[in-house]
């Protein structure tokens, strides 16, 4: 009967750890199922953002096209405004000399109108002398008339003459002041033609500057929207890598599940494969109980018999003595049987329990069947004590028999605790790949410790998908601090095909980098080149203003020395008396101006304007 109680109690265990494993077996299946689809949610969606970003940097390429092509523009139109501006420097000589020929113009125009003031002079100071001329020759002739004829005659003809020599150089004088008046309005509308284009000069001076604040403005414009772009796009660069390592940690979550589901699957095979054992372990034992139970019935029934009749003393000493060689057999297997209990398994000690067992079972019928013979049938004095011996050794083999039995199940007991116990810490027996996995994951665990510091701070609080992004962010950061195409591999990017990918991608990063900073150099070099020519400019402006300042310095001059030169001729016209010397001083004068006019007519012409 304990036989069977164990047997049942080892069968409900059985039973037991075969549910706990189905559980643990569905625990596992769902878990796994669940971070699968999480899994895919996950790689769906970060392929989703992946797209996303991909269409964005397609975007940023447009435009940065489109920046281009602006800029391509931008460059023409300073170019044209570079021609323009060298056209200007050019003109600037141009403006000079048209600047010193206006002032020669003002200066020969101041001395023409005195010229031709004096010539006024003259002619009125010429015919008060006609005048005199004539009324002394009238007074001479009516002296002469009185005196006589004939000298009378020769000075009427010598005053002709005189007469007609005057009105001849009268006319010359006059042509001459002709000529020099349309000659002085020739000047004036000259000098008026180059005032008229030095303002448009100004004009178009001023509508240039204009447009190079337009372009400055512009460009400014341009280098704030471009900033901005750069900015944008670094930032999106960013979450593309962060998004990138989350898709590689994602994909290394995914094979670490892969494996994971792979071992679960060798250890339900295992699990299956050991509760196929334990149910043939239990079919056996069944069998067994059926077998123990069968027995127990016949000896049932075998006693019944004996009890409705008694049997005589040869009887008794017969069934003594075969009990005594069943004793000697029990002596005989009992130790073999704990020797079997102690040195065989699991499968070896089923059979020596059965047949400890069974020994136990007609132990007791033997006993039983004894103690029923001793008390109901009425012996001899002589067999009851004989009988009374046999019982006590019977007894005593039993229970010799029991302390063993007890003794190899204890022990079998204690080693399968001990596997048990193995099998908790170790693995061994079982899983024999885990140890040597460990030991992989704790070297590679302390490598990244050793390369990455925040790799520490997330190996003992967190999950494996926090630490590996942890360690591409850190990855990510350390490639763009330092803004170079260093080959740096993870020991995770190692375990994947797409390296070659992400590192090109970093490598397309910083060029795209290189770039933009040679372009905005480029820039620079023109906001320098236009800052230039606007200080060249504005020197310009100023040097043509300084110009502007000394001519009306000059004009004003100019003004003074003619109110002076008036004055000082009127002075000597109302100081000089009339006579032949005044005559001849007054018409050399009058040829030298004569003289000097043609020269002056010459060097009247400005320089053409292109």
């Amino acid at each position: 009967m304990a036989e069977n109680k164990v047997l049942l109690n080892k069968n409900s265990s059985a039973i037991s750890e075969l549910q706990d494993y189905k559980s643990r077996i569905e625990k596992f299946e769902f878990a796994f199922f669940e971070d699968k689809h999480q899994h895919a949610l996950e790689v769906e969606r970060l392929k989703h953002l992946l797209g996303g970003s991909q269409e964005e940097i397609d975007d940023l390429m447009i435009l940065k096209e489109g920046l281009e092509l602006n800029v391509l523009v931008l460059k023409a139109k300073l170019d044209e405004q570079s021609t323009q501006i060298s056209l200007l420097v050019g003109r600037k000589d141009e403006v000079l000399l048209l600047q010193n020929q206006c002032n020669e113009l003002s200066q020969r125009l101041s001395e023409q109108i005195l010229k031709t003031e004096e010539f006024k002079n003259l002619s009125i100071h010429l015919k008060e002398l006609k005048d005199k001329a004539d009324a002394e020759s009238i007074q001479a002739r009516e002296k002469r008339e009185s005196e006589a004829p004939p000298t009378a005659m020769q000075e009427s003809l010598r005053i002709a003459f005189i007469k007609e020599q005057y009105e001849t150089r009268l006319q010359e004088l006059k042509h001459q002041l002709a000529i020099s008046k349309k000659h002085s309005e020739e000047m004036l509308w000259k000098l008026q033609d180059a005032i008229d284009e030095i303002e448009n000069r100004k004009k178009s001076e001023a509508s240039h500057l204009k447009k190079i604040e337009e372009l400055g403005v512009k460009i400014l414009e341009l280098e704030a929207e471009l900033q901005s772009l750069v900015l944008d796009k670094r930032e999106k660069m960013r979450a593309y890598d962060l998004m990138k390592a989350e898709l590689d940690c994602s994909m290394i979550s995914l094979e670490c599940c892969k494996e994971e589901k792979e071992k679960l699957e060798a250890s339900l095979q295992e699990c299956k494969e050991e509760k196929s054992r334990i149910s043939v372990e239990l079919s056996i034992v069944k069998e067994l109980l059926e077998a123990s139970t069968s027995t127990m019935n016949v000896q049932k029934e075998k006693d019944g018999k004996l009890k409705d009749g008694c049997f005589s003393d040869e009887l008794v000493v017969n069934n003594a003595q075969t009990r005594d060689i069943d004793l000697k057999y029990l002596d005989q297997d009992t130790p073999k049987n704990s020797k079997d209990a102690d040195d065989g398994s699991d499968c070896s000690s089923a059979p020596t329990n059965s047949q400890l067992e069974r020994d136990l079972v007609s132990n007791d019928t033997h006993e039983v069947h004894s103690q029923a013979l001793v008390n109901q049938c009425n012996l001899p004095n002589s067999d009851a004590k004989h009988l009374a011996l046999i019982n006590d050794r019977f007894k005593a083999q039993s229970l010799r028999s029991s302390m063993d039995h007890l003794t190899s199940e204890l022990e079998r007991m204690k080693n399968e605790n001990l596997v048990l116990s193995k099998d908790a810490h170790h693995f061994d027996t079982k899983f024999p790949g885990l140890q040597q996995e460990l030991m992989q994951l704790d070297k590679v665990n302390e490598e990244l410790g050793s390369i990455f510091p925040m790799f520490n701070e997330y190996s003992e609080t967190g999950n494996a998908l926090e630490r590996v992004l942890a360690l591409e962010l850190e990855l990510a950061e350390a490639l763009q601090t330092k803004k170079s195409s260093i080959l740096f591999q993870s020991s995770f990017l190692k375990q994947h095909n797409d390296e070659e990918a992400v590192f090109k991608s970093f490598r397309d990063i910083n060029e795209l980098i290189k770039n933009m900073l040679e372009i905005k150099g480029r820039y620079g070099a023109v906001e320098t080149e236009l800052k230039e020519m606007h200080e060249r400019y504005s020197q310009l402006s100023l040097q043509f203003a300084e110009i502007e300042g000394e001519r009306q310095k000059l004009m004003m001059t100019l003004k003074n020395v003619r109110a002076l030169r008036k004055g000082q001729n009127l002075i000597r016209s109302s100081s000089a008396s009339p006579g032949d010397h005044s005559l001849a001083t007054r018409t050399s004068m009058a040829l030298d101006v004569l003289k000097m006019t043609p020269y002056r007519i010459k060097l009247m012409p400005a320089a053409p304007y292109h």
